[in-house]
């Protein structure tokens, strides 16, 4: 719905106007056509496209990291863009979305941490972060297989064996 209208009433044609709507106009419903009368003449009609494009957002740095438990982390820096007339503008509405940003870094896992910017015809951009943190202690970490564990025995059982082979072999 149009709250309110304004243009030059002292101009017989117009072809510019401006239009305050009572909710926001979006990308997503484009195009819009307004059409107008003028007693005596036939009506106007103007059609228009709001922008649906969403803004790009760049990571000045890694978006996989691995780590280790206890290891320090920071965000790398972050912007966004969006086109606009030919050009392109900053976006300052980019934050980290909620409950999306947490990395804990004293428990293993994945975390994702999503960056999000809207621009203000309510396109939406999303840009995932994700931190890998790995225990260094846990033996799935270095340990493919149980052949590995069998290797191992073998090689702490050689000595074992060898050495009672002497003992014995001095007591005759």
């Amino acid at each position: 719905m149009v709250s309110q209208v304004s243009f030059n009433s002292t101009a017989f044609v117009n072809d510019t106007f401006t239009l305050i709507t009572e909710t926001a106009l979006t990308g997503a419903m484009s195009p819009y056509t307004v059409t107008y009368t003028v007693a005596g003449m036939d009506p106007y009609t103007k059609e228009f496209e709001v922008d649906s494009v969403a803004p790009v957002i760049t990571v000045l740095g890694p978006t996989a990291t691995t780590l280790e438990l206890g290891d320090t982390y920071s965000l790398p820096n972050y912007f966004a863009t969006d086109a606009v007339e030919g050009g392109t503008v900053d976006i300052y509405n980019v934050r980290v979305k909620d409950d999306m940003g947490t990395v804990d870094t004293r428990n293993a896992g994945v975390y994702e941490v999503v960056i999000e910017a809207h621009d203000k015809f309510g396109n939406v951009a999303e840009a995932t972060i994700t931190v890998t943190v790995t225990d260094p202690c846990d033996a799935t970490a270095h340990l493919n297989a149980s052949n590995n564990v069998g290797l191992i025995s073998l090689l702490v059982g050689l000595p074992i064996a060898f050495g009672a082979f002497i003992t014995l072999k001095r007591n005759y």
